[in-house]
């Protein structure tokens, strides 16, 4: 009996510190290319905050074509100041207010664009 109250206090601990390492996992439900010019520019609003639906809990920015600029705290950047980011580097942004906040812009005469998949 001691042994059967033993493996299921175990097992308790054990089911325990399995949920604590629990981790969050995001599903993806839109996607959308953002040409990236001369003036700063963010994610579409309806595409980050659907109607009647849960809002982006993250997003999966990949740069394409050229070097841009990025900031996440509610100022624009400018083809001088902010994150450079190249063609083929990701960008991984949480939180609703961040991506709310994206900006950004190109650093040259050659627009990049933005592959973006939204996710809650």
């Amino acid at each position: 009996m001691r042994r059967l109250i033993f493996l299921l206090s175990l097992l308790g601990v054990l089911f325990v510190m399995t949920l604590g390492r629990a981790e969050t996992i995001w599903t993806a439900y839109n996607q959308e290319r953002v040409t990236v010019a001369a003036t700063s520019i963010g994610l579409t609003a309806s595409t980050i905050e659907p109607s009647g639906a849960i809002p982006a809990r993250q997003v999966v920015v990949t740069i394409e074509t050229a070097q841009v600029r990025c900031l996440w705290d509610g100022t624009a950047p400018t083809s001088t100041t902010g994150h450079v980011f190249d063609p083929t580097d990701t960008i991984l942004v949480e939180g609703l207010p961040n991506i709310k906040n994206l900006r950004c812009i190109r650093t040259g005469a050659t627009s990049g664009v933005l592959q973006v998949t939204f996710m809650r």
